[in-house]
Order: structure tokens, then sequence, then C-alpha cells
């Protein structure tokens, strides 16, 4: 059985951190406590927690502000996310159950025939990407991070795309050493690699795209920027760019810009468009350096 104050020392702990500074903390430790009180049936504890929570809230609105709309952020992914897991194991039976009649069409010789089992099979493919992509946003994997130099990371994703790009320039602006970042390889890849893909597919004939990668003025980390000479994102799509199952491409499920996102916040990073409508997009990718101690020389 609980103590009839046992709350007084948390709260007062919590007052202490929001007068350091240390927001986070103090919300943390009052939310804690109040759910204590709450499976405890404690009403006295449950309400000290409240009228504290309360005057925090009065003292510090725009840092509630920011914790709720992060809070409302979590709970609308979490549902696209199960949402996503659900529908790509529909979609994933429902795939199965197609290339089973597809086998059944491929014996058939008559020109007609061919031409339809080419037509399903290109239709087929862009479903089992589609799948690939709701799996990826609703499983949101952990980051394996390992200390890494970037340059040769963008400059191998690069070169890919220098050999399938038709018609448009593909580039990198880089030093030849960046500060090592922590980061995990192939997800990084994974989130570059769509931006490059999405910057291609705005990108008229004679276009260039550019990666370009610095070194951040405060030294914590570094700078990306993925920039196409496209027609660039209009100014009201600019606030739902990322938001899951947001698209305008034809096709789109709105899901890659959503995953990189998700990506580059897992790495402790942020992702912003800072492009120009009608002179071209512009991605800007900061991602944190590792740790000295943790530096391969």
């Amino acid at each position: 059985m609980l103590d009839q104050d046992w709350h007084l020392p948390d709260i007062k702990k919590a007052l202490g951190l929001f007068d350091s500074g240390r927001l986070d903390e103090g919300v943390a430790l009052l939310t804690a406590g109040m759910d204590r009180a709450i499976k405890a049936k404690d009403r006295n504890a449950a309400l000290a927690y409240d009228v504290v929570l309360a005057l925090m809230r009065s003292e510090h609105r725009p840092f509630f502000d920011l914790v709720e709309q992060a809070r409302e952020r979590k709970i609308k992914l979490d549902a696209w996310r199960s949402l996503s897991a659900r529908s790509a194991h529909r979609i994933g039976n429902q795939l199965f159950a197609s290339l089973g009649a597809l086998r059944t069409l491929r014996g058939l010789d008559a020109p007609e025939a061919v031409e339809a089992v080419a037509d399903i099979e290109a239709s087929l493919e862009r479903v089992g990407t589609i799948v690939k992509e709701f799996q990826r946003f609703s499983v949101n994997e952990e980051p394996a991070l390992l200390p890494t130099d970037l340059r040769p990371l963008l400059g191998d994703l690069v070169r890919r795309y220098q050999r399938v790009a038709r018609n448009v320039e593909v580039a990198i602006e880089a030093p030849e050493s960046l500060p090592h970042c922590q980061v995990d390889r192939n997800q990084i890849d994974q989130a570059f690699g769509e931006l490059l893909e999405n910057a291609l597919h705005h990108t008229p004939p004679g276009g260039k795209v550019v990666v370009k990668a610095s070194a951040m003025d405060s030294g914590k980390g570094v700078l990306v920027a993925v920039e196409d000479t496209g027609p660039g994102v209009p100014a009201e799509n600019k606030e739902r760019l990322f938001e899951a199952f947001f698209s305008t491409r034809p096709g789109g499920s709105g899901l890659g810009l959503a995953i990189v996102r998700q990506i580059i916040e897992n790495h402790g990073g942020r992702i912003r468009e800072t492009g120009t409508p009608g002179k071209g997009a512009r991605f800007e990718v900061e991602l944190p350096a590792a740790p000295k101690q943790e530096t391969n020389p």
C-alpha cells in the first residue's frame, strides 16, 4: 500500500526539473506519477499530479503544445502502421493468387494472351513494390547504428543512379572527408535512394540532380541536400509532403517520403524541403555526428 504522501517527492523533483529548463524530464516524471496514482486508485495523488501538470501547462504553453502535437502525430502514425501491416497481408494474399493464375495464362500461345500476360506481370510487379513499402512503413525497424563516413556511401549511390538515369545528369558535390555519422548503412542508402528516385521522376530531360554534402557549421553533424531542376514542390503541398499516403504522383502509394522521414528521425536527424516552387525541389537532411570516441581513425 502506498504511503499517503508518496507522490510529493516526485512532484518536488519535477518542479526542480522545470525550473532548470529540463521540461521533457519533468513532464515524463509527472506523467509516470499520474499513471501510478490512477492504477493505485489514489485520487488525492492523481489530483495533485493533475493540478501541477495544469500549472506547468499554463506556464510553459509552447512546450506543451509541441508535446501534444508530437503525441497526436504518434497516435496517427501508429494507426497508419497498423493499417499498413493489415493491408500488406491482405494484398500479399491476393498477389500470390494472381501469380498462380498468371502461370496458367503463360501456357497460351495466342498473341492477345502473351500481351495480356506482359501487362499483368507489370501490374503485379508494381503491386509487389507497394506491398514492400507497406511492410517497411509498418515495421519501423530500429537502425543498427555504426560510425560511418557518408562520402563513399553517397558516392556509390550516385554512381548507381548515373547508370540508370536517362537524359538527366546526376552528380555529387562533397569534400573528400566528412564527419562520421552514426547510421544504419542499408537504411540510409534506402532513404537517399528514395530521394534520388523522386528527384529523377520530376526532372525533365536535360535537367540535373545533385547530391550536396557538407559538415554542419555547428560541427555536430552532416547536411546532405538532394536538389533537382524540376518544377519544384507547390507551396500548398510542402506541409503535407511527408505525411503517410499523401502523393501527387499517379499510381504512387504516398509512403516513399513518409518512410524517408521515419528513417531519418530514427537516426536522430531531420528532413525538410526548402526548394523554390517553379525552380526545383531541394530536400535537406541533417544527420548527427558520431561521438568522437566512436569514430574510426
